[in-house]
């Protein structure tokens, strides 16, 4: 499947959530075979978000509860959990932490080829 099956599921969560992603979005996303990166960072406040960006779409979609406000962990390793139970075929992981990045690359994810 191409980026242009996403485009239903991008527009309505723009509409719905401007840089914001239900869970279940991104299963549908991924569903559709969408190539996305995923990032997991500390905020000022010392918690950690992950968010979502598709290739090929613009904007970066925080990962929100199911009320709708972003999902948020008071430590790494449960966000880390959940990054790996729920995006297990993003194409990159990046945990930003202050001035560092450490990067988990999936490269049977990047190549349709592997697929």
């Amino acid at each position: 499947m191409t980026m242009t099956d996403l485009t239903h599921l991008a527009g309505r969560v723009e509409r719905a959530q401007p840089n914001r992603l239900a869970q279940r979005d991104l299963k549908v996303g991924v569903a559709l075979g969408g190539k996305y990166a995923v990032t997991v960072h500390n905020t000022e406040g010392g918690r950690w978000t992950v968010s979502v960006q598709f290739e090929g779409k613009e904007g970066v979609h925080a990962i929100e509860t199911a009320r709708g406000d972003t999902k948020v962990w008071a430590n790494i390793e449960p966000a880390i959990t959940y990054v790996q139970e729920n995006c297990k075929d993003a194409t990159s992981v990046v945990v930003k932490f202050g001035k560092w990045e450490l990067v988990r690359v999936n490269d049977a994810a990047a190549s349709p080829s592997n697929r």
